[in-house]
């Protein structure tokens, strides 16, 4: 063997130890981790909301849809011989409830039945029945003379000084002046004005629908609007018809609230002096006095 034979031998040699020794056992191949996914979070259903207790309604009480009463009663009174009276409904039944009053004066040459004509009773009724006024005792006081001023006429007196304390002891009124109104037509507008600045301490309401406000008045009226005492309040509801004869003594008096800053609801109204402008207006007069006895 040649020495270049040798030399080929040699580096074959060296070639097959070398694969020999690259074959060896692999190493340790890294587990493979797999990650679960998390479950997705679960809601925790909510408690269905209570359900609430049903309250059961109040039964409608038989005797507000029956109505109000009408009594019919004498008075010992040269002036004010006789006077209605209009219940409101549940009156006996609700024993213990007390009830503002309201005074309706009639006009001159009418009696104490003008308002009931003129649907007082039924419209009280209906407005009472539906919560739109609160329940109240409806005084109608009868004018005898009827003619006279209040210096030889009786009836303001009578009314304030002794109808006034009858019918509180009689009848379960509330005596606060707050809740006691005085209204009238013509001359029982008048005679509403008359007694509201005469008894002062009586009336803290008061209505006049074309009033016929009385001559020996005037000046005393001046004198109480001028002295009135700033910010009372005193709710005050004047009316006349446009054609009214009375319209220009109606518009002094408003002037002189207004002067004084005596508050008041004023309307001049399309209208005369007669029972058709007062029946279209009547229900509004009842809920004004409604609304201001509450």
């Amino acid at each position: 063997m040649d020495t270049r034979q040798a030399k080929s031998l040699l580096r074959l040699f060296i070639l097959l130890l070398f694969s020999i020794s690259s074959c060896g056992s692999p190493g340790p191949t890294p587990e493979s981790v797999s990650a679960t996914p998390s479950p997705p979070p679960t809601a925790s259903p909510s408690p269905p909301p209570p359900t609430p207790t049903p309250v059961p309604a109040t039964p409608r009480p038989q005797c507000l849809d029956a109505g109000g009463e009408i009594l019919s009663s004498e008075f010992d009174s040269p002036y004010l011989p006789h006077y209605f009276l209009y219940l409101p409904p549940c009156y006996e039944e609700d024993a213990p409830r007390r009830y503002p009053a309201l005074y309706l004066i009639h006009g001159q040459i009418y009696t104490d039945d003008q308002w009931i004509r003129l649907g007082i009773p039924e419209l009280a009724d209906r407005l009472i029945a539906s919560g739109e006024i609160p329940p109240l005792i409806i005084i109608f006081p009868y004018d005898k003379v009827s003619w006279q001023e209040p210096d030889k006429d009786g009836f303001g007196s009578a009314l304030a000084e002794a109808l006034v304390p009858y019918i509180d002891s009689h009848y379960r009124t509330r005596p606060e002046k707050a809740f006691r109104a005085i209204g009238g037509i013509s001359r029982g507008g008048g005679w509403a004005l008359h007694d509201l600045i005469t008894y002062e301490e009586t009336f803290g309401i008061f209505g006049g629908h074309s009033p016929a406000i009385f001559y020996t008045d005037n000046r005393t009226i001046e004198s109480w609007a001028e002295s009135f005492p700033l910010g009372e309040t005193l709710p005050i509801y004047l009316d006349i018809g446009n054609a009214d004869t009375l319209r220009p003594s109606a518009e002094k008096f408003e002037t002189l609230l207004t002067q004084n800053d005596i508050p008041h609801e004023w309307h001049l109204y399309l209208g005369d002096h007669s029972e058709r402008y007062w029946q279209a207006h009547v229900e509004e007069y009842l809920r004004w006095y409604g609304e201001a006895l509450r």
